[in-house]
């Protein structure tokens, strides 16, 4: 009877050892999903960073050069203009300086009358 006691009795601590390695199999297990989820997250997190900084790259290189092309466009605008000041300029200086020939021509023309 005690023998068959103590075989229940083993049988059961056998059973509770055996309940209480799958309970920390199951820990273990859920240690790992969570670990392997947070490590994932992780990882999309860094791709979404790497991404928004290959974006903001990509903005910024196209305002860089869109930059480059306004200041191309108003030094190009600025140097018509001068070329047009500096042919009006001529002309003034053309057509006044041919009245003051004239000018001086009639004098002299009327000095010698």
């Amino acid at each position: 009877a005690y023998a068959r006691a103590g075989k229940a009795m083993g049988l059961d601590v056998a059973k509770l050892e055996a309940t209480k390695a799958a309970k920390e199999a199951a820990k273990e297990a859920a240690k790992e999903r969570q670990a392997a989820a947070k490590e994932a997250a992780e990882e999309r997190k860094a791709a979404a960073q790497a991404q928004a900084k290959r974006e903001l790259d990509e903005r910024q290189r196209l305002a860089a050069m869109r930059q480059r092309e306004l200041l191309q466009e108003a030094a190009a605008r600025q140097q018509q203009q001068r070329q047009r000041l500096q042919e009006r300029a001529t002309e003034a200086h053309t057509a006044g300086g041919g009245a003051a020939s004239g000018g001086g021509a009639a004098g002299e023309c009327g000095m010698a009358g």
